[in-house]
């Protein structure tokens, strides 16, 4: 392994960057359990290691948990499926499209709610984070209805009130409230690609004049 430099890393740096990786992947586990209010204290219990130990890698607190919330930015622009696999059908891909929001959700656990909304934790806590996946998720719910309506035979630009169908359908709260009807894994994720497909369906009945979908 090699440092910033390009250079080999010794024994110990190598030791001292596995736990530091160790400590944000905790602090990322432990945000998404207990929310922004996580305490270092339920950050070193996940991570195995002591609370002097946390503070010897991070400063801070704040410090720690703005580089996870960073960290973790970073691994989300990359779990989506934006675009299809070479000869994949439409309906499948919607169906990996369902999955990786559903499976990205899940992992935020408590921390979803936190980010979202006009009294979002995050924007007090990184403002800039904040802002990158309020971003994200505008750009994402328009990147994943514009490659549906092509791959579904539309032409141009969908219209605004389909993207804003599918920034409803990929976001947390259809599946929360799918999974209090005990909805398994499995149907929550059809329901949303079937519900994305209808979307577009009917968004190419208008367009076309054909108002069956």
């Amino acid at each position: 392994m090699a440092d910033g430099t390009g250079k080999p890393q010794t024994l110990q740096q190598e030791q001292r960057t596995a736990v530091r990786r160790r400590i944000l992947t905790a602090a990322r586990r432990a945000i998404a359990e207990h929310g922004l209010d996580v305490t270092v204290d339920e950050i070193a219990t996940v991570a195995g290691v002591g609370r002097r130990t946390v503070f010897r890698y991070f400063v801070t607190r704040e410090l720690l948990l703005n580089e996870a919330l960073e960290d973790w930015v970073g691994t989300l622009k990359n779990r989506l499926p934006m675009n299809p696999q070479v000869g994949q059908s439409p309906q499948a891909w919607l169906v990996d499209v369902a999955t990786g929001v559903l499976g990205t959700n899940l992992d935020l656990g408590n921390l979803y709610w936190e980010i979202h909304g006009p009294r979002s934790k995050l924007a007090q806590v990184n403002r800039q984070v904040y802002d990158v996946v309020r971003s994200l998720r505008i750009v994402r719910a328009a990147e994943v209805c514009a490659n549906a309506w092509t791959m579904f035979g539309g032409t141009g630009e969908p219209p605004a009130w389909a993207i804003d169908m599918f920034a409803v359908q990929l976001s947390v709260f259809v599946p929360a409230f799918l999974g209090e009807l005990d909805r398994t894994r499995d149907q929550i994720i059809r329901a949303v690609a079937a519900s994305l497909e209808a979307v577009i369906r009917l968004a190419l009945s208008e367009t076309s004049g054909d108002h069956r979908v």
